[in-house]
């Protein structure tokens, strides 16, 4: 996942979408090998640290895939689905200021060729709490 999208309201249920990309390799869109996905799993640690304020993240070398929820408030955002690609790694790594973008209708993105890894969320339980996104790009030769 490289970007999240909000509509009007500010409860969970409001994430209206994700956009998902997988890494690849080549020189063009014309030679582009998408790289294969290694292994999934679902965090469970989630459940317990979107409960309050600080970071959530996969393991390292693992990028977030999806969510899964059990109600509306951001508490209740309870595990990600977190994927790792055969032989990568992460790469160029950097937490992103998502104050501002995610405060009202519209997406928050990754920077270009990156890859939401995990989620900052402040003290309230609304979207509009997440006010960072851990991002890595990926490298192959791992």
């Amino acid at each position: 996942m490289w970007a999240m999208r909000r509509g009007l309201c500010d409860a969970l249920d409001c994430l209206d979408s994700g956009s998902c990309a997988a890494p690849c390799e080549g020189e063009s869109s014309t030679d582009a090998t998408v790289i294969e996905t290694r292994h999934c799993y679902h965090d469970l640690n989630v459940y317990f640290s979107m409960d309050k304020q600080g970071w959530s993240k996969c393991e390292a070398n693992y990028y977030i895939g999806g969510f899964y929820r059990s109600g509306s408030s951001l508490y209740q955002l309870q595990m990600f689905k977190c994927c790792s690609y055969k032989a990568s790694r992460w790469s160029q790594c950097s937490d992103e200021n998502w104050a501002a973008k995610f405060n009202a209708i519209g997406q928050a993105r990754a920077p270009k060729h990156k890859f939401l890894v995990g989620l900052y969320r402040s003290k309230g339980h609304k979207l509009r709490d997440i006010d960072q996104a851990f991002t890595c790009g990926c490298v192959r030769g791992y």
